[in-house]
């Protein structure tokens, strides 16, 4: 008898999955390791029974093995099947409640990213429409659908977005589809993984396949145009054609016969490029607290020299006690590396109720055509430094640019939720296409952040899933006073002191 092991973020959700997965199966049972760890047995079906040992809450274990360990340096996952006998971890889960709007829309997708990158199959479990606090009725990002599709076309492994609930019914486990799905793709992945899958099985798990990617891509078609003002690939998504030809790609790697137009998958154009409607320039530009290097940016755009998707970012104020607080601590960062910190030259907005407004640019993404023209609004924002992002990135300087800004002051907080989750998402959808060939260089801006932020006290790059998530997508970081860490060049600091 075969034995697998559930590693879960606790035992609660070892105990949900399965709840859910014996559903499928013949008779069951359970006993207690040490009269806590649940072991169930577990009939697969006549010919086969496997073990199942659930392992609750990750770092409670000096047995973790060390490929779940990989994982989690890039996202810590609910579930995660994995059997100790082939040393391969079968699949990971995430299962989320909440609906994911606004900036926690992408706050789970770095270790959607990691996962596919490592080759381990995914799930994403998600309400496709919630209550937000304002008691409305909220309908789930295209974002995390579409990094899947994107994902599991570049590493050939399923990274699958499925919903549960529907517009009466928010949040409600029983409505909609998702959540019996996750678990007859589950039950069919473990029997392939054992190899106890007979041909009726897997041409039924090719069915499920294919279904599950239509409706990634119908959920996508009816939902993009309330996010975003473009969608570069619109009549490949309406395409039955489309998710029988990518549910061939996962489920048959060995395969030689592959639609050569995979790497143009939803490759997001150049300004000057055929495709893009005269009214999405018109776009909400500027600032909430002025800052010279976006406003340059934001020049870019209106010289249809790059553009913006979605229309504008939230603020969240915060306390003069907070701010004073942070700017201490992101001071201290910068004097372990014998850096100045620059606070804002001009006072920060403040509210009706006190508080202040730290956001900068009103928007987060841009996709600039050229690096001359980010290289360009450096130099004159941060002359100090007398450097050249052309030369720093020499290597794919004639690539164009997708740059992010993250505006969190808290100290280290962009590599936490949902920062780490946004730029893993982006960075993938608009820097590299359908095989993963690189088409963008992904620049992070970080206005509040010290480049200390980055270094431990032995002044080595600190690790962390931030990092991890930035060593693999990201090109350079800016960060506070123009100080760069360069990830390609494995977190080098430049700068006029050129510390590191």
């Amino acid at each position: 008898m075969r034995t697998l092991e559930l590693w879960t973020d606790s035992f609660h959700e070892g105990e949900w999955f399965m709840h859910n997965i014996k559903k499928l199966c013949g008779a069951s049972s359970c006993h207690y390791i040490h009269n806590f760890i649940p072991s169930y047995t577990v009939e697969l079906d006549p010919a086969n029974n496997i073990e199942m040992i659930v392992y609750g809450s990750y770092k409670s274990w000096e047995n973790i093995p060390s490929k779940i360990n990989t994982l989690l340096e890039m996202g810590k996952p609910d579930i995660i099947l994995y059997e100790r006998e082939s040393d391969e971890i079968i699949l990971a889960i995430e299962e989320t409640a909440a609906v994911p709007t606004g900036n926690q829309a992408l706050q789970r997708c770095e270790r959607i990213f990691g996962s596919a990158y490592l080759k381990i199959p995914f799930i994403y479990l998600l309400p496709e429409y919630g209550l937000h606090k304002d008691g409305n009725v909220r309908r789930a990002s295209i974002w995390p659908t579409l990094l899947g599709l994107k994902l599991s076309l570049q590493f050939q492994v399923p990274s699958i977005s499925l919903l549960y609930s529907d517009i009466d019914n928010p949040e409600d486990y029983s409505k909609g589809t998702g959540l019996d799905m996750l678990f007859q793709y589950t039950y069919y992945l473990i029997k392939q993984h054992l190899g106890v899958m007979d041909k009726s099985e897997y041409q039924k798990l090719t069915a499920l396949t294919t279904d599950i990617i239509t409706e990634m891509c119908a959920f996508v078609i009816s939902q993009f145009d309330k996010i975003i003002r473009f969608f570069p690939d619109l009549l490949r998504f309406k395409k039955k054609a489309f998710a029988i030809l990518l549910a061939h790609r996962i489920l048959d790697k060995e395969s030689k016969d592959v639609d050569i137009t995979i790497d143009k998958f939803l490759l997001w154009p150049l300004t000057k490029d055929r495709g893009i409607p005269a009214e999405f320039k018109d776009v909400s530009l500027g600032a909430i607290n002025n800052n010279d290097f976006l406003l340059a940016i934001d020049d870019c755009v209106r010289k249809n020299k790059g553009y913006v998707l979605s229309q504008g970012v939230g603020t969240r104020p915060q306390s003069k006690k907070d701010i004073s607080g942070w700017f201490k601590i992101q001071s201290a960062f910068s004097k372990q590396l014998n850096l100045p910190y620059k606070k804002p030259s001009a006072d920060l907005k403040k509210t009706d109720k006190g508080n202040y407004h730290i956001t900068t640019s009103k928007n987060i993404t841009y996709l600039i055509d050229a690096l001359e023209d980010i290289d360009n609004a450096y130099a004159a924002a941060f002359p100090q430094h007398g450097l050249s992002l052309n030369k720093l990135l020499i290597n794919t300087a004639a690539l164009p640019v997708f740059l992010y800004i993250c505006n969190s002051l808290k100290p280290r907080r962009m590599f936490g939720d949902p920062f780490t989750g946004q730029f893993a998402a982006f960075a993938n959808i608009f820097c590299y296409s359908g095989t993963y060939r690189k088409i963008r260089n992904a620049i992070i801006y970080l206005p509040y952040q010290s480049a200390g932020c980055f270094y431990d006290k032995d002044k080595k790059l600190t690790r962390n899933k931030g990092t991890a998530i930035y060593s693999l997508l990201a090109d350079i970081v800016i960060c506070n006073d123009g100080y760069v860490v360069s990830f390609q060049d494995k977190g080098k600091l430049y700068g006029k002191e050129n510390t590191l």
